[in-house]
């Protein structure tokens, strides 16, 4: 149990040392892109769904049932 103590107490220890950059603060994050992005060029072709089974389901059926 005491060697665990002493572990964590390593693992601890070296995980808030020596990071600081001098000042104290830190400074926020830069965008990489900026919002809204506009896409000038429209090539895409929309494709129509297509079925998924190769024989027709027939939708209106005699009885008016679905």
């Amino acid at each position: 149990m005491t060697i665990l103590a002493v572990v964590a107490l390593a693992v601890v220890g070296m995980g808030s040392g020596g990071s600081s950059t001098g000042s104290g603060t830190t400074g926020r994050p830069q965008p990489t892109v900026r919002y809204p992005v506009k896409i000038n060029s429209t090539t895409t072709v929309r494709q129509h769904p297509q079925p998924t089974v190769s024989y027709p389901i027939p939708w209106e059926r005699p009885d008016g049932k679905r």
